[in-house]
C-alpha cells in the first residue's frame, strides 16, 4: 500500500513539474506573440530605419507638405511597430527615446502654422517628458498624437479617433 501511496505522489509532482514548465512555455511564446510576430530586436530595427529616414527629412531644411505628411506617418508607423498589440508592454525604451529626440528636433525645424503646430508643440512636449519619465502612457499619447495627425494630414483610413490633436479635433 505504501508503494501505491508514494507513487500517487510522484505522478501528482510530475505532472505538476510537467504543467508548470508548458505553462511557462506559453505564456513565453503569448508575449512573444504580441509584438505581432515580431522580436524585440526586429522592431528595435525597424524603429532605427524609420527614425533614419526622419533624420534625413528633417536635414533638409525646406519642407513641403507631402513631407510633412511623410513625417506624420513614419513616426505614426513607428508608434504602430513598436507600440501595437500590447508591445507597449514590452518598451524598447532606448528607441523610444530616440524616436522622442527626433520628435522634438522635427517639431522645433519645420515651419508649421495654426491647428498643426499646437500638436506639434503638444507632441514636442510630450516626447520631452517621454525623455524625463520614461512613462509608457506617454509613449501611447504621442501613438495617439501621430495616429489623429496621420487621419488629418494624410487621409490615414482607420475607424479610431482619439481626440487629441486641434488638427483633427474629435472626428465628428
Amino acid at each position: 500500500m505504501k508503494f501505491f501511496k508514494s507513487l500517487w505522489f510522484w505522478s501528482i509532482l510530475c505532472t505538476l513539474i510537467i504543467a508548470l514548465t508548458i505553462g511557462g512555455f506559453v505564456t513565453n511564446w503569448l508575449s512573444q506573440q504580441q509584438t505581432s510576430g515580431h522580436s524585440q530586436k526586429e522592431i528595435g530595427k525597424v524603429s532605427g530605419e524609420i527614425a533614419d529616414k526622419m533624420t534625413k527629412k528633417v536635414e533638409s531644411k525646406k519642407m513641403k507638405k507631402e513631407d510633412i505628411g511623410t513625417i506624420i506617418a513614419d513616426t505614426h508607423a513607428f508608434y504602430n511597430e513598436t507600440t501595437g498589440w500590447g508591445a507597449i508592454n514590452h518598451l524598447i525604451w532606448d528607441d523610444q527615446i530616440q524616436e522622442a529626440n527626433n520628435i522634438i528636433r522635427i517639431t522645433e525645424t519645420v515651419e508649421v502654422t495654426g491647428t498643426l503646430r499646437a500638436d506639434f508643440d503638444k507632441a514636442k512636449k510630450t516626447a520631452q517628458d517621454v525623455i524625463a519619465k520614461q512613462d509608457p502612457e506617454k509613449v501611447r499619447l504621442l501613438h495617439r498624437i501621430f495616429h489623429d495627425l496621420d487621419k488629418a494630414v494624410n487621409d490615414y483610413e482607420n475607424p479610431d479617433t482619439f481626440g487629441v490633436t486641434e488638427t483633427y479635433g474629435d472626428g465628428k
